[in-house]
C-alpha cells in the first residue's frame, strides 16, 4: 500500500486537483491519499479566529472568503451535479462559524478551540477530492491518529495509533483520501500535530 501527501499548493486550484486525480489514478496499487487544506485557507481560518477573540463580527470577511474559495472550486470540478460535496462543506463551513460566534461571545481563543476549528480546513478539502475520485473513500484521520491533548502540536501515542491504521486499512481495496494535520486524543476530541505536522513518519 501507498501513502501519497499533497500539499495546499497542489491542490490550491481546480486545475491543480485535476492534475492530483490523474496522478492518484496513475497508481497500480491501493493508496491512502493524505491532503491539506487549500492553498492559504489554514491562514485565513485562523485570521478569522484571532478576530473573532478580539470580540468583532470582522471574521465574517475571512469566512466569506473561505466559502466562496471552496464553492469555487467546487463548481469548477463538478459544475451543478454534486449537491453531497456542496451539503458535507457547507456543514463545516456553518460548524465553524459557530465556534467562532462563541468565541467572540467570550472574547477568548484557547488551543483546544483553535485545534478544532483549524483542521476545518482539511477536512473540507479532503471531502472535496475523495468525492472527485472515482471510487474513492473517505476516511477521518481523528479516527486512527490518537495523540494526548497537548492541543497545538498534540504528541502522538504510536502504539495505539499503529494498531488503529491497521484496523482501518487492512481491507483497503482501491483509494482512500484522509486529511493531515488532524487527529484525535481519547476523549473524541480533535487535536493537531502542529504546520507540518501531516509530513511525520510513523515508526
Amino acid at each position: 500500500m501507498k501513502v501519497i501527501k499533497f500539499g495546499g499548493t497542489s491542490i490550491g486550484s481546480a486545475e491543480n486537483i485535476k492534475k492530483v486525480k490523474d496522478i492518484i489514478l496513475q497508481q497500480n496499487e491501493n493508496a491512502i491519499v493524505v491532503v491539506s487544506a487549500l492553498g492559504g485557507v489554514t491562514d485565513k481560518i485562523l485570521n478569522a479566529a484571532r478576530m473573532a477573540s478580539i470580540g468583532t463580527g470582522f471574521f465574517h470577511a475571512e469566512l466569506t472568503e473561505v466559502k466562496n474559495r471552496h464553492y469555487r472550486i467546487i463548481e469548477e470540478l463538478f459544475g451543478k451535479e454534486a449537491d453531497d460535496v456542496y451539503e458535507r462543506v457547507d456543514k463545516l463551513l456553518k460548524e465553524m462559524e459557530k465556534i467562532l460566534t462563541g468565541v467572540t461571545l467570550v472574547g477568548e481563543l484557547t488551543p483546544k478551540t483553535i485545534d478544532r476549528i483549524v483542521g476545518l480546513g482539511e477536512r473540507m478539502s479532503s471531502h472535496i477530492i475523495a468525492r472527485y475520485i472515482p471510487g474513492a473513500v473517505w476516511k477521518n484521520s481523528a479516527d486512527y491518529i490518537r495523540t494526548d491533548s497537548n492541543f497545538g502540536k498534540a504528541n502522538v501515542n504510536f502504539k495505539v495509533t499503529n494498531q488503529l491504521i491497521k484496523n482501518e486499512f487492512s481491507g483497503l481495496q482501491g483509494i482512500a483520501v484522509t486529511p493531515g494535520f488532524i487527529a484525535g486524543n481519547n476523549s473524541g476530541e480533535y487535536t493537531t500535530l502542529g504546520r507540518g505536522g501531516s509530513d511525520m513518519r510513523l515508526p
